[in-house]
């Protein structure tokens, strides 16, 4: 196991400075948002692979539900990203450090936040190497499917609301008349797999 989760974090650093490399050639940090998700399913694939095999389905459909909330998370980022200026957190950051952003970014955002996802990925290990999963991780996996759910409907009505003739107004219809930021909230609280899986996996574990 411990050769695993080394692999793993080897895995999301080299990953860390690809991105990096990206940001540097474009000038544009937030490319850093987009592999957010991406180090997450490289992590998950290697301690799928390396760690001991269990005759079972259960860490596939674990898996699956990683591999469609980064595909999805990480292509929309890609799209919303197209053309558009760095986003303003990275500009702020840029603006501080000045010149040395470049260099320094990359131990100041990138290396930090893939050791960040690969620590968090590392509470799937329950799930990705147990027999037998309880009533309880069934439950979270329905949770964090409806939450994904939750967060791409929110994501969608976000986009409509832009485009429209009344996109200098407050949004508060659909899901966002419920809360300020739905998108947000399903992310942190309900559907990255990672967060709330982990949960339920404990209890396996």
């Amino acid at each position: 196991m411990t050769l695993a989760i080394g692999y793993a974090a080897l895995g999301v650093l080299l990953q860390s400075v690809l991105a990096w490399r990206l940001s540097t050639r474009h000038r544009c940090a937030s490319i850093a948002d987009i592999f957010w998700p991406l180090h997450h399913l490289l992590a998950a694939r290697v301690l799928l692979i390396l760690l001991p095999a269990k005759d079972t389905s259960t860490p596939l459909i674990v898996m699956g539900l990683l591999l469609v909330w980064a595909t999805r998370l990480a292509s929309h980022l890609t799209i919303r990203q197209a053309g558009a200026p760095e986003d303003r957190r990275y500009q702020a950051i840029r603006l501080r450090i000045g010149d040395d952003f470049d260099r320094k970014s990359l131990f100041l955002i990138f290396i930090p936040q893939s050791l960040m996802a690969w620590f968090m990925t590392l509470l799937l290990i329950p799930a990705l190497n147990t027999s037998e999963w309880s009533l309880f991780a069934y439950a979270g996996l329905g949770l964090a499917a409806v939450g994904l759910i939750w967060e791409v409907a929110a994501d969608i009505q976000l986009a409509a609301f832009l485009k429209g003739p009344t996109c200098s107004r407050v949004l508060d219809a659909g899901l966002w008349s419920i809360c300020r930021h739905p998108n947000y909230l399903s992310l942190i609280h309900i559907s990255e797999p990672t967060r709330l899986l982990s949960i339920s996996y404990a209890v396996v574990w």
